[in-house]
């Protein structure tokens, strides 16, 4: 029997009782399948970070009407998408990738039941839809330490997501599948959608409360406006954190080929510019202009990293244009630190100092 038949008849027999592992394709279940990876995703970051992520185009099988994958808006990336992908093996849908993550799902009477992420960022949700069928958000198969369950509560307003609540409760898992009241709250995020961007607001408790209300002691808490140009070219992130004085503006500027070129940082008391220069699709070289002004005054610097050596370049030129390694300059621009090989070394008063072993 055929190798890839063999799987697919596999796949279709019950991972469960009354669950399946893989489902008919066409675009309803495409677009379900996909749009819940990138909720699944979402949800499961908050009270763990406030990255922003927002649906674009589908991706089709080339040629074909087939629906593949989807481009997400991701903040913070070196690239400006992450792809979410399908995969799809003879006509039926079987599974899927995202950001580093194998993906799988489970159906129910033609209905998307369950997600499960194996990799960097793992999860294992089942999915929790209203009445009218529309996911308000997804409870944990995972049981933790005492006996805590996480539930996940999405709000929607004109269609867009307006807040998450994360819910932690004492559960026996026993119980896992019995319906209950949600009443330990650990942590909620809050969305503002404008036409320049997106608007978040995080707050994370030091702990759950077990009377709907949120603890009075909050651990963090964040908020954080996207704004974007009108080509979707340029992303100004900013980060405030609310019981500390640090705040940070991020500003990605990405090029036509959606790939990062220039990031600038900016907070109380520092400015970073980044220009990424790219060689054979990856980052080459990060030049970095840093200035800070502290109680100790301005210092002034730029700092080159090169990611990989390049031995197409011109031996003749300095080794921050072409080696593997670590250099920075001062205001006047003269070198004066160099690390590579495990080893650095620094120049003061003119004179490089002998080769060091970084030890850590």
């Amino acid at each position: 029997m055929n190798k890839s038949i063999l799987i697919l008849i596999i796949s279709l027999f019950f991972a469960s009782k009354y669950q399946l592992i893989a489902q008919i394709y066409n675009d309803k279940n495409a677009k379900e399948a996909l749009k819940t990876i990138e909720l699944a995703y979402l949800c499961s970051s908050i009270t763990q970070n406030i990255n922003y992520i927002e649906p674009r185009e589908y991706i089709y099988k080339v040629g074909t009407t087939e629906i593949i994958g989807q481009k997400h808006i991701y903040s913070n990336k070196d690239v400006k998408y992450l792809v979410s992908s399908l995969d799809i093996l003879n006509a039926s849908i079987v599974g899927g990738e995202f950001n580093q993550n194998k993906v799988s799902f489970s159906w129910e009477n033609d209905k998307l039941v369950g997600v499960k992420f194996v990799g960097p960022h793992s999860l294992n949700y089942i999915i929790d839809y209203d009445n009218l069928n529309n996911i308000i958000g997804f409870t944990d198969k995972i049981i933790y330490k005492v006996n805590i369950q996480v539930t996940i509560r999405i709000e929607y307003s004109n269609s867009k997501i307006s807040k998450i609540i994360r819910y932690q409760d004492k559960i026996s898992p026993k119980k896992l599948n019995n319906p209950r009241k949600l009443v330990a709250i650990k942590g909620i995020n809050t969305y503002v959608h404008t036409d320049n961007g997106t608007q978040i607001g995080c707050l994370v408790y030091v702990s759950s409360r077990s009377n709907n209300k949120p603890s009075k002691k909050v651990a963090n808490e964040y908020k954080v406006q996207y704004k974007k140009d009108g080509n979707n070219n340029t992303f100004s992130i900013e980060e405030r954190y609310v019981n500390t004085p640090s705040s940070y503006t991020t500003e990605i500027t990405y090029d036509s080929n959606d790939e990062i070129s220039k990031k600038n940082i900016y907070n109380r008391l520092s400015t970073e510019k980044h220009i990424y220069i790219r060689k054979d699709g990856k980052i080459f070289k990060d030049i970095a202009d840093i200035v800070i002004d502290d109680k100790n005054g301005r210092m002034e610097e730029r700092t080159i990293i090169i990611n990989f050596t390049a031995s197409d370049i011109d031996s003749s030129l300095p080794e921050y244009e072409r080696l593997k390694g670590t250099y920075k300059f001062n205001k006047a621009g003269e070198w004066i630190f160099d690390s590579r090989d495990m080893k650095y070394r620094i120049k003061e008063n003119g004179v490089w100092s002998e080769w060091k072993f970084i030890q850590y």
